[in-house]
């Protein structure tokens, strides 16, 4: 009955839906304000144009799901699995929050992203070159292979990262936060001895 209210009405506000399966689907020209997806199934799932705006997903799979057009106004992703998304496609983003996720292989490349949470999240392969990620939160998140070329961390916290390889070089770092035992990654770039 949920999946019937989903597809066919257009807006929705302060609703909670659960256990939505739509893997493969289209959601085309849809608004969510203050909503909340729990366990849903959106692997795959093309969501154009939607305006998604103080919603929350818990425990969902978005993984591979194609957000042209689409707006995510403070929107948080606890505990879901993102795997593969181009986050370049959407029109607008603000204040986004990960916690606990997997983005492996996501594109945020020339992102606006002041200030994006993203905690305790697997974020390996993610392209965030030409990013602005002044303030982001990467704590505790595992980083192997993720890109930042030209990315700007000003005053990111990446305190309890793992396997990060931030080149100094040709990103901006200025007050950035980094676990003492771990700052030695950011030399590795430089071609100098260590004794």
């Amino acid at each position: 009955m949920q999946k019937q209210i989903l597809i066919n009405d257009k807006s929705h506000e302060d609703e909670i839906f659960k256990g939505i399966s739509l893997p493969g689907d289209i959601l085309i020209d849809k608004e969510f304000v203050d909503c909340k997806f729990i366990d849903c199934n959106f692997h795959g799932t093309c969501l154009r144009r939607l305006r998604l705006e103080e919603v929350v997903f818990e425990n969902c799979d978005l993984s591979l799901s194609q957000l042209t057009g689409s707006q995510l106004l403070e929107v948080s992703f606890i505990n879901c699995k993102l795997v593969g998304v181009n986050f370049t496609l959407c029109s607008s983003t603000r204040s986004l929050v990960f916690k606990n996720c997997k983005v492996d292989h996501s594109v945020f490349q020339e992102m606006d992203l002041n200030s994006t949470t993203f905690e305790n999240c697997s974020l390996k392969h993610v392209d965030f070159s030409q990013s602005i990620l002044r303030g982001a939160n990467f704590t505790k998140s595992n980083l192997d292979e993720a890109f930042f070329s030209g990315a700007d961390l000003t005053a990111c916290d990446f305190r309890g990262a793992r396997d990060y390889s931030i080149d100094p070089r040709y990103s901006k770092l200025k007050h950035a936060k980094f676990s003492s035992s771990d700052v030695l990654r950011l030399l590795h770039h430089l071609d100098i001895i260590i004794e």
